[in-house]
């Protein structure tokens, strides 16, 4: 398993982030993002081959992408992943991501580009 129709699949098993090797998957900003979240955070990111039994076993499964952003999937196959329903370490990173994207976050302020348009920086909350 590598991806999915628009964006990159990821699975936690033992508060460690799996993800595929970049022969098999396109390189992605919003996974790149992901993977430094993670990491900031404090996880272990593998990136490794992605068998269909791992997700089987994996505690969470996420999907993310430019127009999906971070997404947990709560079942594969009709198997129910962890405790089928977006699991701790995704919730977690989500608001992370979200927080960066709207400028919350001035560890992340450098993915921003406000360019011409007007817009003022927002307020950090840290």
């Amino acid at each position: 398993m590598a991806e999915c129709t628009g964006g990159n699949l990821f699975i936690v098993r033992d508060n460690e982030l799996y993800s595929t090797l970049f022969a098999d998957i396109l390189e992605w900003i919003t996974r790149d993002s992901v993977i430094t979240i993670t990491r900031d955070l404090g996880y272990e990111v593998t990136k490794t081959f992605v068998s269909r039994d791992q997700l089987y076993m994996a505690d969470e499964i996420f999907v993310s992408g430019t127009s999906s952003e971070w997404i947990g999937q709560r079942e594969i196959d009709f198997r129910s992943i962890g405790e089928g329903k977006t699991g701790p370490i995704t919730r977690t990173n989500q608001k992370v991501f979200q927080d960066a994207k709207h400028g919350k976050l001035s560890h992340y302020l450098g993915w921003l580009d406000y360019g011409t348009t007007g817009i003022d920086i927002p307020q950090l909350v840290e």
